[in-house]
């Protein structure tokens, strides 16, 4: 819900291609909503992923937990990279630390699928699912 200031939006850049997808997204966000009158939007970049925890020996800091579960949204960037990984050899994954602690069951994308479109991804079984 938002405040009277607007929205609160806790940004997680990420790693490899994150920083570089969210720059251009936040001009877009901020574009939309003036476009559409919406209440204005906040955004608080915080530090977290496998560079962060290179640098600092955290994935995801407890400050950063904190901002993210008090803003009213948050967005998500690419995290992780498969040269910096944990003692255990495990790869660094702050976005799963975050979906735990938050309780959020999903890492859901948005799709839509257009009719007229092939189906990447083929069952031999029919789909009537897909269909309504």
């Amino acid at each position: 819900m938002p405040n009277t200031n607007g929205f609160r939006v806790a940004v997680l850049a990420g790693d490899g291609i994150g920083p570089e997808v969210i720059e251009p997204t936040l001009v877009l966000l901020e574009q939309v909503a003036r476009r559409a009158g919406s209440p204005s939007l906040s955004f608080e970049p915080l530090p977290a992923g496998a560079a962060h925890y290179a640098a600092t020996g955290e994935a995801l800091p407890a400050r950063t937990l904190a901002a993210a579960r008090s803003a009213d949204a948050i967005l998500l960037g690419a995290m992780g990279d498969p040269a910096i990984r944990y003692p255990d050899g495990t790869e660094i994954s702050p976005q799963l630390g975050l979906r735990f602690e938050l309780e959020l069951y999903a890492g859901v994308r948005p799709v839509r699928w257009f009719p007229v479109s092939p189906v990447r991804l083929r069952t031999s079984a029919p789909l009537p699912w897909i269909l309504s």
